[in-house]
């Protein structure tokens, strides 16, 4: 919903966007007004999605670079004072950065644990369904923490293919985006490209123990219905712009798709 309203926006202003007016403040406003909700149930996973999808949309729309780094100040200022003023919140960044010495609280030892399964599967992996970590040892090791469990039975090989598979996602998408007929498509398969990629990165930096452990799903291999729908509505809605583009028509049917026109 928030994709489509931003997509909408800069539609309609078209060359305009460069304004301050038009091109930062009320989209941005609308931005603040949207994810304050979120922000405050706390849901920094959530708005951090937004966030980047929102940003992508207003670097491609052609939204001054000094007005999104005034934008960028802000957010971050925001979320410092979040942070400071919430001990909880305060506490979870103090164990993120104390994680990897082993020092810290239960976000610490789920890092820890999660780096210790790659350590255990080592260049090759334990083997599909031999994990031990998963086995109560790793939280959450079958949603948040999947990646360290490929990484763990399957080795350094499925690490890498998970990683290219995305990569191929963010180019792909950016392709469809970048050949869409119209503005809107492009910034729609911006912001979809962005939602599918962005989750997967942080998801990944997560696991690896570079970013603070935060309720973000890996993408189609994270166990939960919802998330699986969200990406399968997201790559559905990316080949419907990749078929008003013509892209999805470039190569004649195949004998497959004949056989099923048929039915």
């Amino acid at each position: 919903g928030i994709l489509m309203v931003f997509a909408a926006w800069f539609d309609r202003v078209g060359p305009r966007s460069s304004s301050l007016t038009r091109g930062f403040l009320i989209p941005g406003a609308i931005l603040g007004i949207l994810t304050a909700p979120i922000l405050l149930a706390p849901d920094f996973g959530a708005t951090a999605v937004i966030l980047a999808i929102a940003g992508t949309i207003f670097l491609a729309a052609g939204t001054r670079i000094s007005h999104l780094g005034i934008g960028l100040v802000a957010a971050v200022s925001g979320l410092a004072v979040l942070i400071l003023g919430d001990a909880h919140r305060l506490n979870r960044v103090k164990d993120f950065w104390q994680g990897i010495a082993g020092e810290g609280g239960a976000q610490a030892h789920q890092t820890v644990q999660s780096i210790n399964a790659f350590v255990i599967g080592g260049p090759f992996g334990v083997g599909l369904s031999n994990s031990i970590q998963k086995y109560r040892y790793l939280p959450e090791a079958h949603t948040d923490f999947i990646y360290a469990i490929a990484g763990e039975e399957l080795g350094l090989p499925a690490s890498i293919g998970i990683i290219l598979l995305f990569a191929g996602i963010l180019f792909g998408g950016t392709w469809i985006a970048f050949h869409a007929r119209d503005r809107f498509g492009r910034f729609m398969g911006l912001g979809l490209t962005i939602l599918l990629c962005f989750e997967a990165g942080f998801n990944i930096g997560m696991v690896m123990g570079c970013l603070p452990t935060k309720g973000l799903a890996l993408p189609f291999l994270s166990y939960g219905g919802s998330s699986l729908l969200a990406s399968m509505i997201a790559v559905g809605l990316l080949l419907n712009i990749a078929r008003h583009n013509g892209l999805a028509d470039d190569q004649p049917p195949s004998a497959m798709r004949n056989a099923l026109r048929r039915i």
